[in-house]
């Protein structure tokens, strides 16, 4: 089955379908031990970052402390304002975590 084809079978598919698929296309990418190529642009960053962690310019956080930050950090819990809202995580996960994806994959490109 050729490229296209592969595609016009995806395309048949329902949202949740495809969100599966994509999560088995990573565990297989993410099981292989191929090397993924970066970009230069990528490869500079990821050397600055680690450059200014060696030289203790930059610190690690984990991504709990960081959620709550930005929490706190955004209008939303600003308690002087009328509205209030709840935050929920987990909602849309798989689709904002396929766009994510989706936008890093083609910075890569």
């Amino acid at each position: 089955m050729g490229a296209n084809e592969i595609k016009q079978e995806i395309d048949r598919l329902g949202l949740s379908e495809k969100l599966l698929l994509l999560e088995d296309v990573w565990d297989s990418i993410a099981a292989s031990n191929e090397t993924l190529p970066l970009p230069e642009w990528q490869k500079q960053e990821l050397e600055q970052r680690f450059a200014a962690y060696r030289s203790g310019n930059q610190s690690l956080h984990d991504s709990a402390s960081v959620h709550e930050e930005l929490r706190q950090s955004y209008i939303i819990s600003d308690e002087r304002l009328n509205h209030q809202p709840e935050v929920t995580s987990g909602v849309l996960a798989n689709e904002c975590g396929a766009l994510l994806k989706k936008f890093f994959r083609n910075r890569r490109k």
